[in-house]
């Protein structure tokens, strides 16, 4: 996979296919071991019937391995008060049923199947009336967790710059983490399939990143 030859740190993926697909297992699978972060959109279908209510590659199972493999991070999407976006995906994933159809029309289990479940989105961020650049030279005003997800990328690209600042050799992940550390709770409580682990509070990310680079 290209990507696994650019030593990026971090890959934003707003992108998905609604459901639980294999299809993107194995790059996804090479990035993570190759220490990358993969931060990826849970999808927007929570209100629609018939499909999935996330998106695979971002509902993926993954189970980190060495301290510095990658992590695969789901993104939902809030508004500017906090509240979870109606559509913003998220759900308890279960791949244990999901069956594959192979080249020669067999069926089998799916990599995942084993793995325990687990609630995704992983955290929400936002992804409300957020202006972006389309074609055209323009810009454009859309919501949607494709919207939250490269605010979580960016993030932590900017927390891995200042830890590498005293560190040049701190990876991607120890970012990742301090991130994902610095999460409040949101509304139910604890971990659920609206606003997973909740959203970034500020003032807990920069008091962590202050302590890890031996400040007070």
């Amino acid at each position: 996979m290209w990507l696994t030859t650019q030593a990026c740190d971090v890959v934003s993926l707003s992108l998905g296919w609604p459901g639980q697909h294999e299809e993107w297992a194995e790059p996804v699978a090479a990035l993570l071991e190759a220490g990358v972060v993969v931060v990826a959109a849970v999808g927007n279908e929570y209100l629609l019937a018939g499909v999935g209510k996330s998106r695979s590659p971002a509902n993926y199972l993954t189970v980190p391995g060495q301290p510095r493999s990658g992590l695969l991070i789901s993104v939902g999407a809030h508004d500017r008060p906090g509240t979870v976006w109606d559509d913003s995906g998220g759900e308890l994933v279960d791949w244990s049923s999901v069956k594959i159809t192979q080249t020669n029309g067999s069926m089998r289990p799916s990599i995942f199947a084993e793995v325990a479940p687990r609630i995704v989105p992983t955290l929400v961020a936002p992804g409300v009336d957020i202006i972006s650049s389309v074609t055209d030279g323009k810009y454009l005003s859309d919501a949607g967790s494709s919207m939250a997800t490269p605010h979580i990328a960016g993030l932590i690209a900017l927390v891995l710059s200042g830890l590498r600042s005293h560190n040049a050799g701190t990876a991607g992940r120890i970012a990742a983490d301090l991130v994902l550390n610095s999460l409040r709770d949101l509304a139910p409580p604890g971990r659920d399939a609206r606003s997973g682990d909740g959203r970034i509070d500020n003032t807990t990310l920069r008091r962590q990143l202050t302590l890890a680079l031996g400040g007070t």
